[in-house]
Parts: C-alpha cells; sequence; structure tokens
C-alpha cells in the first residue's frame, strides 16, 4: 500500500500508515525510540552543552522530549498532523505543525544554541530545498543534519544525496563542518554537525586538513590496536589455562597428601609388626607352638 497522499497538493500526508511501515519498529512512544532519542540528546549534550534547541521535523516529539527531561529547552515542529497528535502531553505545547520550506512557526523563540535536522530533507523537493535550508540556518549557527545518502526506497525520499552534496549546499549559504563532531548519532555514520563560519581557503584548508591527518593517524593505528586486542584475548586464554591447571595441582597435592598418611600408616604399622617379629615373648610363643603344628602336620588338613 502506498504512502496516503494530499489530495490537493500530492505530498505525502506522513500519517499512521507511514510512521507505522517505514521505520522497521514503528516509531510511537516506545521504549525503543526512547532510548534511541535519548542517547542522541546525551551525545549532544556532552559536546555542545545547548541550553536551547530547536528540532526541525520533530515528528511525534521524542527528541524534545528527551531534551527537556535533561533541562534542556526545546523546540519542535513538524509537518505531519498525525504525528503531533501523538506527541506526549509532557512537550505537546512545545511542538508546532509547520512545514520547514515555509519557515519557522512565528510563536517559537526565533534563534537557539542548537538546530537539529534528522532525516528530514530527503522528504523535501529539490524545488524547495534552498528555503527549507535557509529556514534552518536563520534559527542557529550550529545545525546537527542527518540525510541518508542510500535509501533511494522509500516513497517519500524524493531528495536523497551523498554527504558531500550537502556539505557544498551548507557551504554556498555560510556554513561548514565542525570536523571534530563526530559518532553523534551511531545508526547515521553520515550525520554531520555544520557551524556558520566566515573563513578564508588557507583556513579551511587547515580545518580540513588536520581532520585528514587525524583520520589517517587513526587509521595507521589500527593494525596496532588489532594486535593489541589479540594478545589480551590470548592473555585472558593463558590465563584461564594457569586458572585450571592450579585447580589441576591443588587436586593432585591433595591427593598426594592422602597417599602419604596412607603411606604413613602402612609403614607404622610395618613397623610395629617387625618389633612384635623381634620381641622375646614372640620367640618363645613361636617355641611352643611347634610341637602343636608338627602335630597338624602329621594329622593333614
Amino acid at each position: 500500500m502506498p504512502e496516503p497522499t494530499d489530495d490537493r497538493t500530492g505530498a505525502p500526508t506522513f500519517g499512521s500508515y507511514y510512521f507505522s511501515h517505514n521505520f522497521g519498529i514503528p516509531y510511537e512512544r516506545n521504549e525503543y525510540w526512547l532510548s534511541f532519542f535519548g542517547d542522541v540528546a546525551d551525545r549532544l549534550i556532552r559536546r555542545f552543552q545547548p541550553r536551547t534547541v530547536l528540532d526541525a521535523g520533530c515528528a511525534i516529539g521524542l527528541l524534545v522530549e528527551a531534551f527537556r527531561v535533561r533541562g534542556v529547552e526545546a523546540y519542535g515542529f513538524d509537518v505531519s498532523k498525525f504525528a503531533l497528535e501523538q506527541t506526549d502531553e509532557s512537550v505537546a505545547p512545545y511542538c508546532r505543525h509547520a512545514s520547514l520550506s515555509e519557515g519557522l512557526p512565528s510563536d517559537l523563540p526565533d534563534r537557539y544554541d542548537l538546530v537539529t535536522c534528522i532525516e528530514v530533507i530527503e522528504h523535501i523537493p529539490v524545488a524547495e530545498e534552498t528555503d527549507a535550508m535557509r529556514t534552518l540556518l536563520s534559527a542557529s549557527d550550529r545545525i546537527f543534519f542527518s540525510s541518508s545518502p542510500v535509501d533511494y526506497g522509500e516513497a517519500t525520499h524524493v531528495n536523497v544525496h551523498q554527504p558531500e552534496y550537502w556539505a557544498v549546499r551548507f557551504a554556498e549559504l555560510g556554513f561548514v563542518r565542525d570536523v571534530d563532531a563526530v559518532n553523534l548519532l551511531p545508526a547515521a555514520p553520515w550525520a554531520s554537525v555544520f557551524e556558520r563560519r566566515d573563513a578564508s581557503p588557507l583556513s579551511l584548508i587547515e580545518h580540513y586538513e588536520r581532520a585528514f591527518w587525524k583520520a589517517q593517524f587513526e587509521a595507521a593505528g589500527e593494525p596496532a590496536r588489532a594486535e593489541v586486542a589479540r594478545l589480551r584475548e590470548a592473555l585472558l586464554v593463558s590465563r584461564d589455562a594457569v586458572i585450571g591447571n592450579e585447580a589441576a595441582l591443588g587436586e593432585a597435592l591433595g591427593r598426594i597428601r592422602l597417599l602419604e598418611s596412607e603411606l604413613a600408616r602402612y609403614v607404622g604399622a610395618a613397623d610395629r609388626l617387625a618389633e612384635v617379629l623381634a620381641s622375646s615373648s614372640w620367640r618363645y610363643s613361636q617355641a611352643l607352638l611347634a610341637p602343636y603344628r608338627k602335630l597338624r602336620g602329621r594329622q593333614g588338613p
């Protein structure tokens, strides 16, 4: 079943069918998505310590909720009325119905420490792309941006490009990549942070060269890290073998002590028997019994 569209514009409505069928796990306020957006919020807070955040394309408001739970003044807007109807009552007052290509909602603050736009702009037609980007960039000097470069299969993805395309588009509007802001959205390695920067070509070369050599250095160290990991694993195997041998040794020593005790008992008994055989009373008793033995020998058994 295709995604329903608006009868007037032909644009996707992003209703219940979309949120139930396009995310693998249904996109709703469940444990998985609360944890996912909680992790995103944690990473962005650790990196940037924003006091105010705007989530462009907030859907059901989970990232807005994650930020607010963590003490950040967060707002959001989305084109889907259905999604906004699903927002939790704790964040519903901070989420608005609006299209990214039509400007910010007039009743929300104008500026923010950070704007997030996660897997949204690929849904916006190319003709509206520049307007959507200008909306993002008007609200902050720092944008956390993610747009899948590989998901061409979804019907609503009408504007899919590789990361370098978006980097150029941001640069045309005065924003360059923060090359140190990495691993902020592990599920989407193409996610980037762009910052407003009036940079000369020379400073940009320095900026990107530093990131390039950092990546090269880390890549060069990868074989060494792999060898260290292998040696650590071998050490753990050896340690387990030593522990096993120590246990076997303890068992063997216990067995030796038991045998030594048994041997001492037998040696003591032998010594006592030797003393008896060497005693005068034994010799006397043997002499007295000698005639009896001879008599028994003649009589037979």
